[in-house]
């Protein structure tokens, strides 16, 4: 009889043991606090919540979104701060905060157009960014050693603490003066043009020897390397009144 006894307790003890598995694992009842086992934290730091969340619930943890910052220590929309810490231990069923990243700061890059590239720079510092990397190019409108344009361009917005490249004028950019002896006024116009030159003083000289309402001469001289934009001054031969 006693043996029967033994069996009906052991039947009963496994059945309960079975309901109570069920029961915990399908969330209708929760382990007590007390029997909980404590296990590392893990480290959900630069992976987005939806992921967390189902990773920490395979690690009997839950995810709290506590907040979202602007910083720029994690990509936007990512987690970038937690706690617990990773690696401290807490009992299982626990929640653990996490702090979603929502960017750095934007700034809007300001327009320093003909500042020297000190002044730019101190521009860029002021709105929180700054300078990056020199490109060089030639301007016929911008001074050299100023600044052209910056890439982002100006008003581009950026995020906070970006590096701003300057575009630096190298001046004008370098042609050959071609020669106008024996052209008239209205060739040496369209000649001077098309080398981005421009027609200066126009002094008049008489020599009869030459053909009159033509250049005789010029400053600077045929071959000479100027910036463009440069004035060529020029002598013309004309019939004396």
């Amino acid at each position: 009889m006693k043996f029967y006894h033994y069996l009906i307790v052991i039947i009963i003890s496994a059945l309960i043991s079975f309901a109570s598995y069920v029961l915990i694992s399908e969330k209708y009842l929760t382990v007590p606090e007390i029997c909980r086992k404590a296990s590392p934290v893990p480290d959900i730091s630069g992976k987005s919540p939806e992921f967390a969340e189902l990773f920490l619930a395979s690690k009997n943890f839950k995810l709290n979104i506590a907040g979202q910052e602007f910083t720029a220590a994690g990509k936007k929309g990512m987690i970038f701060r937690q706690s617990p810490a990773a690696g401290s231990l807490l009992k299982s069923g626990k929640n653990i905060d996490a702090w979603v990243s929502g960017g750095a700061f934007s700034m809007a890059v300001p327009d320093v157009r003909g500042l020297s590239v000190g002044d730019a720079a101190e521009a860029l510092s002021v709105c929180s960014l700054k300078p990056g990397s020199e490109q060089k190019e030639n301007s016929n409108e911008i001074e050299e050693g100023k600044v052209i344009r910056t890439i982002p361009a100006a008003s581009a917005w950026c995020e906070r603490g970006a590096a701003i490249i300057l575009v630096v004028s190298s001046g004008a950019e370098m042609t050959t003066v071609p020669n106008l002896k024996n052209k008239t006024l209205s060739q040496t116009n369209l000649i001077l043009k098309s080398k981005n030159l421009v027609l200066g003083m126009v002094k008049k000289e008489t020599n009869i020897d030459q053909r009159f309402d033509v250049i005789l001469r010029q400053y600077p001289n045929p071959g000479a390397k100027v910036k463009q934009g440069t004035s060529i001054t020029v002598v013309l031969n004309a019939e004396s009144n």
